[in-house]
């Protein structure tokens, strides 16, 4: 079966920001990551994302709402996300 590239869904828009979901295997189906993220719309699991457990924040993340709370958090503080981009 043929495979259909579908831009990542905007998680929420902060700042200067725009936060996309990441998908699990980049599988639309297989649904979101609770703890990574990107912030360009070729962003993928497999390059381009960042962990949002690793922003130096004080937000304990359990869920979605934590996750949006500590991005917000962090770009508040001036942290740059992209500095947290994971490379692979």
């Amino acid at each position: 079966m043929p495979i259909k590239y579908v831009e990542p869904e905007v998680f929420f828009r902060y700042g200067d920001y725009t936060i996309y979901h990441i998908y699990k295997e980049d599988n639309i189906d297989m649904g979101v990551r609770v703890c990574h993220y990107g912030i360009s719309p070729e962003c993928s699991e497999f390059g381009g994302a960042f962990d949002v457990r690793d922003l130096p924040v004080d937000t304990i993340i359990k869920n979605q709402d934590d996750a949006k709370k500590a991005i917000m958090e962090a770009i508040d503080k001036k942290i740059k996300i992209e500095d947290y981009i994971i490379k692979f």
